[in-house]
């Protein structure tokens, strides 16, 4: 049998730049985690043109999603509400080494559509894949059915603002 696993929620479109002293000293004395920094200014520390010139990750804010699953009939197999505790997660831990400025673009949405082909589907045997980032930045980057990866497509966001980390 197929299924489709839609989840909606909040979460972020985020990039990760690695910074050499200089620039975070500019980042700091900015003021940019306090939002006293323009959009502007921060490209031009960091020596872009957009801020999404390095690759983007999409992810879920942990306990701040809605999952319906259907199956190839269209019919609903099960739904997991907002704040939903999962049995199993897996741990992922980056980026902590080193000085880093992570921009966070906060999203609402439909975050992300899998694609399963199994006999029977049992939400215990999903299981989110949770990655910390600089500074205790934790955000839910992907999902795994019975330890194994899922196809995945992109689903359609909308910007809420803007966030700044520096490690």
């Amino acid at each position: 049998m197929n299924y489709k696993i839609e989840i909606q929620g909040r979460g972020s479109e985020f990039t990760i730049y690695e910074l050499t002293e200089e620039q975070k000293e500019k980042l700091q004395e900015g003021g940019v985690e306090d939002d006293e920094m323009d959009y502007d200014q921060i490209c031009e520390v960091l020596g872009i043109d957009d801020y999404f010139s390095n690759d983007s990750q999409m992810a879920l804010y942990d306990g701040e999603f809605y999952i319906k699953v259907t199956d190839e009939n269209e019919n609903v197999v099960c739904e997991l509400e907002e704040g939903h505790e999962f049995e199993k997660t897996e741990l992922v831990d980056t980026y902590n080494e080193g000085d880093y400025f992570l921009i966070e673009d906060y999203q609402k949405g439909h975050f992300f559509t899998y694609f399963l082909e199994a006999d029977s589907f049992d939400p215990k045997l999903l299981t989110p894949v949770n990655t910390e980032y600089i500074g205790g930045y934790s955000v839910i980057t992907d999902f795994k059915y019975n330890g194994q990866k899922i196809d995945r497509e992109w689903g359609d966001t909308w910007s809420k603002g803007f966030t700044y980390y520096l490690s």
